[in-house]
């Protein structure tokens, strides 16, 4: 079972003894013309059960040519006159328009393709995707129809001129059931639309809204690693700040060696409980950069992972030298009576911005490398999107598996 999500738009108009498919009715091809210049020939007639064979032959030769030779044009024609045979008459006037879209002067596929287009109602496609976003390419498959081997219509959508984001597009169809697939082009997740054509009647549009592919740092429990640094970080500094009392309230009494024992516990008291800070501000910037993957636009998201790169390269550089500064001035306090007030002030002065910087340090440090990380395959995948999409750009039809092995 696919788990893509299904929006099922259906149209109760008239009631049907029996279902209609494309092939209610045989098509009688016209017969050409005087032209200007004689169309490529079309293929003899095809024998009984022969029809789908020569639409996947076709198909397959015009979509995978061989090496270095471009895809021939009549190939499209024999695929569509095919198709006509087999009622599939959706399938057969997108080939034809294609196949007529350069201006070739070709009466016999003109006066078909005017027969198919009789028959057929526009579906209307509506998508609320990123309003910077290119075009966006579906496919229009047939669902419940005949159990021929059917490829995938393509169409290609156009931006509306306004910030909403919105693309439409249309295809002409017959009366059946229809799914319109938005694909996963590496950038929006799959979405499927299904919708129910009833003859000679103009469907609602086939409406969705895109969700984006969120850029995954950690693939599995990502949006709990804030919550788990949090947690531990905690736990560190509670202990840490515990234990950083203890020495200080018990002083000599609790060390055997002297003053330099106890200035030992208290660097790894403080030490422990920098270590939790460092956490807890590594839990915020993880979750900062989490929170903006949710903007609703790319360009928000560009800019909101792009200042957040910047803070967080400035936030380790301060927390850096900031820690660095307070090991220096804690170090530098000689022990000499370890109750004496001038030697706990000044320690505890350090100590406190010790911690405090490496929060910013932690914080700095994951917001930069999220962020970073976002950013970078956020742009990826909008330049592997608009790879796959400039690929299905002009093509009538995905190739089918079957058309592939044939």
């Amino acid at each position: 079972m696919s788990l893509l999500r299904r929006t099922t738009l259906t149209l109760v108009v008239a009631t049907s003894s029996a279902p209609v498919y494309a092939a209610d009715m045989p098509i009688a091809l016209p017969i050409g013309g005087d032209v200007a210049e004689p169309p490529p020939p079309c293929p003899p007639p095809t024998p009984p059960g022969g029809a789908l064979a020569a639409a996947l032959a076709a198909e397959a030769a015009w979509s995978e040519p061989p090496p270095g030779i471009d895809r021939a044009p009549h190939f499209l024609k024999r695929a569509a006159i095919a198709r006509a045979e087999l009622g599939h008459k959706a399938h057969a006037a997108a080939y034809l328009r294609a196949y007529l879209a350069d201006g070739r002067a070709d009466p016999e596929a003109a006066a078909l393709l005017r027969e198919l287009d009789a028959a057929l109602v526009p579906l209307a496609i509506v998508l609320k995707a990123d309003p910077k976003d290119t075009p966006i390419t579906v496919q229009v498959e047939r669902d419940g129809g005949p159990a021929d081997v059917l490829p995938p219509l393509l169409v290609t959508l156009q931006r509306e001129g306004d910030d909403s984001g919105r693309q439409r597009g249309e295809v002409l169809v017959d009366a059946g059931r229809w799914v319109v697939v938005v694909p996963d082009d590496g950038y929006y997740r799959a979405h499927e639309v299904e919708v129910t054509v009833l003859r000679g009647i103009v469907p609602p549009p086939a409406e969705a809204t895109l969700a984006g592919r969120d850029p995954r740092f950690i693939r599995v429990g990502v949006s709990a690693s804030p919550f788990v640094l949090g947690a531990v970080g905690v736990g560190l500094t509670i202990g840490g700040q515990s234990q950083y009392r203890s020495t200080l309230r018990e002083g000599e009494q609790a060390c055997d060696g002297g003053p330099f024992q106890c200035r030992q516990l208290l660097t790894r008291a403080v030490t422990l409980r920098s270590t939790g800070t460092a956490l807890l501000g590594a839990s915020l910037g993880v979750g900062t950069a989490l929170l903006s993957a949710q903007a609703g636009s790319r360009r928000r998201r560009i800019l909101l992972w792009g200042g957040e790169s910047i803070l967080g390269l400035g936030a380790v550089i301060g927390g850096a030298i900031g820690v660095n500064l307070a090991a220096r001035d804690f170090n530098s306090i000689p022990p000499v009576d370890w109750s004496d007030p001038l030697y706990q002030g000044p320690a505890k002065s350090a100590a406190a911005r010790h911690s405090g910087a490496a929060f910013v340090l932690g914080y700095g440090a994951s917001l930069f490398v999220y962020s970073v990380y976002y950013l970078m395959r956020d742009q990826i995948n909008g330049a592997r999107a608009e790879q796959h999409r400039r690929r299905d750009r002009g093509r009538p039809f995905a190739l089918s598996p079957a058309g592939l092995a044939f």
